[in-house]
């Protein structure tokens, strides 16, 4: 900010707050403050020609989240480290902290996929059930069986009689060669 600019913003914060201070105060009204003052100290631009003062905000998993004045000539580590550094569920595999920062930058830390443990419905508690006995819950435990198809095949043996082949499945409507091959390791005839 140009020192024209600070002291048009001084003036005008000044006269603003300083006239209705006056008015209240020429109705023998005292006003309350509401707020506290908060001094803010503008960085000038460094002497250096080639370094000047750039603003970067950090947002993610940082210890301090906000808006950093930096040089320049800093990388993102340089301004992570002001901010405390990173928290345990950053993923630094996602953030180049050897980038140059520059003014307006947004740098956001991403959190670390944790990997979700998959119940696997691909084998049954035992690991192996008999297709001519099994009930409708043994079935959907098979991964390719749900509930719909695990109740056509009840049906199908009801009516028929129990399975002889593993290619008497692809009778029961819904299961073809490919899903047959898919579950046969979980079965049992």
């Amino acid at each position: 900010m140009s020192i024209i600019a600070k002291g048009v913003f001084v003036m005008v914060a000044l006269m603003g707050t300083g006239g209705l201070v006056m008015v209240l105060q020429g109705k023998g009204v005292a006003p309350k403050p509401t707020w506290k003052p908060v001094q803010i100290e503008l960085s000038e631009p460094t002497t250096s020609e080639n370094t000047y003062t750039v603003w970067v905000q950090l947002s993610g998993e940082v210890a301090v989240p906000g808006l950093y004045a930096a040089s320049s000539n800093m990388r993102v580590k340089d301004i992570v480290d002001r901010a405390g550094g990173m928290t345990e569920k950053a993923n630094l595999n996602r953030v180049n902290l050897a980038k140059r920062v520059k003014d307006g930058l947004h740098v956001h830390i991403p959190t670390r996929k944790t990997k979700k443990v998959k119940r696997s419905k691909s084998k049954p508690a035992s690991g192996v059930i008999n297709i001519n006995t099994a009930s409708a819950s043994d079935l959907t435990a098979v991964k390719g069986i749900g509930p719909k198809t695990a109740e056509r095949i009840i049906a199908y043996r009801t009516e028929h009689g129990l399975f002889n082949s593993y290619k008497d499945l692809t009778k029961v409507k819904g299961i073809g060669p490919k899903t047959v091959d898919r579950i046969r390791p979980y079965l049992r005839l």
